[in-house]
């Protein structure tokens, strides 16, 4: 039986850029700080991150800091 658990959107870079209000530098250097969500890679270009996932590990680290 196939789960019909709803299935969360996947958002671009720059869509995430624009969510956080923040420049493509800043969400590379993001990626590399531990635990940051890893990417959803469909093919060599095209890269996709769960919006929310990204989200929590903002909050997170803005909660730590």
């Amino acid at each position: 039986m196939v789960s019909q658990e709803k299935s969360r959107p996947l958002s671009t870079i720059a869509e995430i850029c624009n969510h956080l209000h923040i420049g493509k530098t800043s969400f590379y250097r993001l990626t590399h700080t531990p635990g940051f969500p890893a990417a959803i890679r469909f093919n060599r270009k095209t890269v996709r991150y769960d919006l929310s996932q990204v989200i929590n590990f903002v909050n997170q680290q803005q909660l730590s800091a």
